[in-house]
């Protein structure tokens, strides 16, 4: 039987109804829980996320440079063109269903397996798509915070003061980036009258931006906590830092 593809508006509804949603945050799946639905993102990985990686490989094996010799060498045969390593979420659909999924999204027509597997387009544009339908959706004011340093302290501190007299939410954690952010709105509660969240950003990517996370989540007021000299590998100068996080702020004095 021919595999069908499902629209964002049908996925939309089976998602809200399953009560919650888990992404690929490990490749071990640990995360996931029964009745979950699984999103098979692909990951990319970039050179400073490999050297990372292998150098985190190399202490675990105590030092041993052979085992960190093989892996990159797996690693380099699936690396890209611009140097980043590309990870099929797909692979790791099945192993999700093992570990007591409801579904798994997949955009590789080859996986498909039963009506466990909800086929799209594109895993990536679908779940940025239903998050944002999610947030259509979503009562809630919503507060961005960003900056170099101090985030994290600063959303624990308004989440604090704001849960004293009414129900909130914030980021979990430091999970202050994508697919988190994305995340998070699914899994927000109806009845939440505020959200605090963190938005940061590690390199130049035009598609995971500040403002990015700003048309999603829909801010009306927002924190800069200050600009620094934090992720400079992947941001490149200071003069980028600053226009990044400068971005929450354009966002909030143009919205309507």
């Amino acid at each position: 039987m021919k595999s069908e593809y499902i629209s964002n508006e049908k996925l939309f509804d089976t998602v809200i109804n399953s009560g919650r949603t888990i992404i690929p945050y490990d490749l071990e799946n640990d995360n996931v829980r029964s009745g979950d639905i699984f999103f098979s993102l692909s990951r990319k990985m970039s050179l400073h996320g490999i050297r990372g990686f292998a150098f985190m490989v190399y202490r675990f094996f105590e030092f041993n440079l052979m085992p960190v010799l093989r892996i990159l060498k797996i690693v380099l045969k699936k690396t890209g063109k611009n140097g980043s390593l590309i990870v099929d979420g797909n692979a790791y659909a099945i192993d999700a269903l093992n570990k007591s999924a409801s579904n798994v999204v997949v955009d590789n027509v080859k996986v498909v397996n039963g009506p466990e597997f909800l086929l799209v387009e594109n895993v990536q544009k679908a779940f940025k798509d239903v998050a944002a339908l999610r947030r259509e959706q979503l009562p809630a004011r919503f507060i961005g915070i960003t900056g170099s340093c101090g985030k994290t302290t600063t959303k624990e501190m308004i989440q604090s003061i704001l849960s004293a007299k009414y129900v909130c939410e914030g980021t979990i954690e430091s999970h202050n980036c994508y697919p988190s952010i994305h995340k998070q709105i699914l899994n927000m509660n109806s009845k939440t009258q505020f959200g605090v969240f963190e938005m940061a950003v590690s390199n130049l990517d035009e598609e995971i931006s500040i403002r990015s996370y700003c048309e999603l989540v829909k801010p009306e007021s927002g924190v800069i906590t200050c600009i620094g000299k934090t992720h400079l590998e992947g941001m490149r100068s200071i003069d980028r830092i600053e226009k990044s996080k400068k971005e929450l702020f354009d966002y909030l004095i143009t919205r309507e």
